[in-house]
């Protein structure tokens, strides 16, 4: 019985949202569908409390499943995100470690002398120096902006 229930559900629902009770329901049903087995109003009643909690357990996995399918196409997106984000950092770091441990960034010969970093670099014939500080953090821009006041000059 059960089983037809479940393959009949959406009808069932149907039939109770429109106000009938379970005796009504039962005639509907057996006049709609031919072979329908025999049932007693009080245990369809109980079958259909069932098959409502059946429906709700249904929609929320339907939910659930949408849920799962939308927060995997957003991991999928952050991801493609990070890898475009780690790229642009690599590309954007101008930092190059030679074989003898002098570093250069964006052309500029960098020392560290008494703990601060200092660039080097000779432009238009003369040896140009540019303070980094103590780290290098923020050297490429320190350097792009000082090169713009030593080639306008």
């Amino acid at each position: 019985m059960i089983n037809f229930m479940i393959e009949n559900l959406s009808r069932i629902l149907e039939l109770k949202e429109q106000g009938q009770s379970p005796k009504e329901t039962i005639e509907t049903l057996k006049n709609e569908i031919p072979g329908m087995p025999g049932i007693k109003p009080e245990t369809f009643t109980q079958y259909r409390r069932v098959l409502e909690a059946y429906r709700v357990a249904i929609a929320n996995k339907v939910t659930n499943n949408d849920e799962v399918e939308r927060l995997t196409i957003e991991n999928s997106n952050l991801r493609k995100e990070l890898e475009i984000a780690n790229a642009a950092i690599a590309n954007v770091s101008q930092l190059e470690v030679k074989e003898n441990n002098s570093i250069k960034i964006a052309g500029w010969n960098v020392t560290i002398f008494r703990g601060y970093h200092r660039g080097f670099k000779r432009i238009n014939g003369k040896l140009k120096s540019i303070y980094l500080g103590k780290t290098l953090e923020g050297a490429e821009q320190k350097v792009a902006a000082k090169e713009l006041t030593f080639i306008t000059s």
